[in-house]
């Protein structure tokens, strides 16, 4: 526990390893395992800090082991795996703020992978009830209302969705990716010239952002603005690939 406790995780793993292969007594195994897995995580060693906490859990299964082997999973891209403990865990513990949180990251993620439109759309609906879960319990966390916009957008709730990003850009004025989403918003509502102008201003707050100029070749393309298009894809090539925004339905303009 002084190890751990003092930070100095990577330390601690040759002790609880240690202490592993002379435990006998499930009870000593189940708190050794859940502690190396703690100290694996720390390191962001997430394969073994899983590995550790589904051993723990075949010995006793309780509500925060779950959280934390989701969340190793989710620290490992997977959130086909990352999912059912968290959902086991949802409900079962104090504070579900992080579970919902990893629970709606976790279902965009899947979504921006999904081939199958309807899909798709029901993955976003479904982080969109998660994400309102958690900004209603946290009304003034700003990126919790993020969250909740991302989702709307991926779910065609277009209105929301430009709704909320336009609050967190008024708490956030540097916030690079709102301007990238509310782009996408009013390109699905047909509002070209609205969307160019969170483009431009995202290109300006994040220039080596490489979706900002993927949307913004999206855009001309859809403005029948082909050289302009290619002159933003080829920016954007030249670029380090960041996290996708979601692809949404295009509504008829207003």
């Amino acid at each position: 526990m002084r190890y751990a406790a003092s930070g100095r995780h990577a330390a601690a793993l040759p002790r609880r390893s240690d202490g592993l292969t002379r435990a006998a007594d499930p009870g000593t195994r189940y708190g050794l395992l859940s502690l190396r897995g703690y100290a694996y995580g720390a390191v962001n060693r997430w394969a073994e800090a899983a590995r550790d906490f589904e051993a723990a859990q075949k010995i006793r299964s309780e509500p925060w082991l779950s959280v934390l082997l989701g969340k190793s999973y989710f620290s490992m891209g997977d959130c086909d795996r990352a999912m059912p403990p968290l959902k086991d865990a949802l409900g079962q513990i104090d504070d579900d703020s992080e579970v919902l949180r990893l629970l709606a990251e976790c279902d965009i993620n899947r979504a921006g992978t999904e081939t199958d439109a309807s899909r798709k759309r029901v993955l976003y609906v479904e982080a969109l009830g998660y994400a309102r879960r958690l900004a209603g319990g946290h009304p003034a966390d700003v990126d919790a209302i993020h969250l909740v916009a991302r989702a709307a957008l991926g779910a065609g709730e277009l209105d929301q969705a430009e709704r909320l990003f336009r609050h967190v850009l008024s708490r956030q004025p540097r916030q690079c990716y709102a301007m990238v989403n509310l782009g996408r918003t009013y390109i699905a509502l047909g509002r070209w010239n609205d969307a160019e102008a969170a483009l431009v201003k995202a290109a300006a707050c994040a220039p080596r952002m490489a979706v900002v100029f993927e949307t913004l070749g999206d855009l001309y393309m859809r403005r029948g603005l082909p050289e302009q298009a290619v002159d933003a894809y080829g920016r954007a090539e030249t670029l380090e690939p960041e996290p996708s925004v979601p692809t949404i339905p295009v509504r008829n303009p207003r």
